[in-house]
């Protein structure tokens, strides 16, 4: 299962990166011709975050189906797997996933990138991200225990809300592990996407024209 919930987050990226539009090359606003290095910014940072989700959900999803193939409680073990795993391995593999996809796409379309500056954004933006995809998963702990709802509700809540808060904790509690992993794959490999393309546009340029 957790390899299907990879494949689909990798197929959504590639997905959106497909039906992306086509970027502006800045020949038709008069003021330059030829495309500037921030037209290629979207690209950079869908193939940064192609690569840190298959550099971080699915080398850890690799990882933990060698160690637990031979566990006498597969799902187990991976549970654990995971919680030890993340913190320590998650964010170095989302970080040099993000960096070679945004390094390679900006080669592909011609931009001399900063690569320390990427270096450093993609690493912050994954550790980063980490402890937001940590906090999601707490508030999610907390907000889905049992009686919350009852917790929530007041004398003076509206009464509109006494009705809304239960019924939208219930619609959310048989999706609470999916929204967990959510978490922690969409948010250190987003996070880390956009950081490290910002920092690979810090003084970047067009490579010069072999015309």
């Amino acid at each position: 299962m957790s390899w299907m919930k990879s494949s689909v987050v990798i197929a959504l990226l590639l997905l959106l990166g497909l039906l992306a539009p086509n970027l502006p090359t800045g020949a038709s606003n008069g003021e330059r011709p030829g495309p500037k290095p921030e037209d290629f910014f979207l690209w950079e940072f869908l193939g940064g975050s192609i690569g840190g989700a298959m550099g971080g959900q699915a080398v850890v999803e690799a990882i933990l189906s060698s160690w637990c193939k031979e566990a006498e409680n597969p799902e187990l073990c991976r549970r654990a797997g995971r919680v030890a795993l993340r913190p320590i391995v998650y964010p170095l593999f989302v970080f040099a996933g993000t960096t070679m996809g945004i390094v390679t796409i900006g080669w592909m379309d011609g931009v001399q990138g900063n690569l320390v500056a990427t270096i450093i954004g993609s690493f912050a933006g994954a550790l980063g991200g980490l402890v937001e995809a940590f906090g999601v998963w707490n508030i999610i702990d907390w907000l889905l225990e049992p009686g919350r709802d009852q917790e929530l509700i007041g004398p003076e809540t509206p009464e509109f809300l006494q009705r809304t808060i239960p019924y939208v904790i219930e619609i959310l509690r048989p999706y609470e592990a999916i929204l967990k992993e959510a978490a922690m794959v969409f948010l250190p490999t987003l996070t880390s996407a956009f950081w490290g393309t910002v920092g690979f546009n810090t003084g970047a340029r067009m490579q010069a024209s072999s015309h």
